[in-house]
């Protein structure tokens, strides 16, 4: 099982929040299929599926990196896999620059 945990800073309005949580829906319901947020934690989204998911998974990560307005609120973002934990990554220091 893969697992994209994404975690919104707390102090986000509950309107951004609603305009998150389409923003990632819509990056996690791309050609490789449909995943939908499973999170019951406010300011937490949830997209998890087994192997036959990882191509809509990947795409909705891919999706998301792009959208700063998105990424300003992201406090923490780990794609979590629960067969080979050697493969888990913390994507957003992935793909945040290095700060010098």
């Amino acid at each position: 099982m893969n697992k994209v945990v994404i975690d919104i800073r707390k102090n986000v309005p509950l309107k951004k929040m609603k305009e998150l949580e389409r923003i990632s829906s819509d990056a996690f319901h791309n050609r490789g299929g449909t995943v939908e947020n499973s999170s019951n934690i406010p300011y937490r989204f949830l997209y998890s599926g087994d192997e036959n998911m990882f191509c809509c998974l990947q795409l909705g990560v891919l999706e998301l990196e792009d959208k700063t307005d998105f990424l300003s609120y992201v406090e923490a973002w780990k794609w979590i896999d629960d067969e080979d934990p050697q493969e888990n990554t913390d994507i957003l220091a992935a793909i945040q620059p290095p700060i010098m």
